[in-house]
């Protein structure tokens, strides 16, 4: 989706992609930092436990998938990534008052608001795709 995104298109115009659920979150040229895989203790918790047991696994696949995110240049594409976790997280794009933000709700009733993972405005991400350039490092939650 991302190198769909980057290539030529018959209008000239150069679009942003937003999309979802392709596992792998990257926010612009960003991509996600790995995640950590179980450690021997949860491994060996894991034995004779299934409910755990799935989840040691689940988290050994996105371990194992994580490996080498690719940031995309110029920042075009926008990804959730696995959108719904298994600890009952779920992640989004939020766009709002000229801003997009990767956002997080968890499961905690007490949560009024989603936490912003990242965020960067709106103008910023356009300029950057119509010139072909990279964004900075600035990442402005808040």
């Amino acid at each position: 989706m991302a190198e769909w995104a980057k290539g030529e298109h018959e209008s000239g115009e150069r679009p942003v992609l937003i999309a979802g659920h392709t596992h792998r979150p990257v926010f612009g040229n960003r991509g996600q930092d790995l995640p950590e895989g179980p450690g021997p203790r949860e491994l060996e918790e894991a034995r004779g436990n299934p409910a755990l047991a799935a989840r040691v696994q689940h988290a050994l696949a996105s371990s194992r998938y994580y490996r080498n995110p690719k940031p995309v240049e110029p920042p075009c594409f926008f990804n959730t990534g696995c959108c719904s976790f298994s600890d009952g997280d779920v992640t989004g794009i939020e766009l709002d008052r000229g801003e997009i933000r990767l956002i997080q709700w968890t499961k905690s009733p007490e949560q009024e608001k989603p936490t912003c993972l990242q965020c960067l405005p709106l103008w910023s991400v356009i300029e950057a795709v119509n010139s072909g350039t990279s964004l900075g490092d600035e990442v402005n939650c808040g």
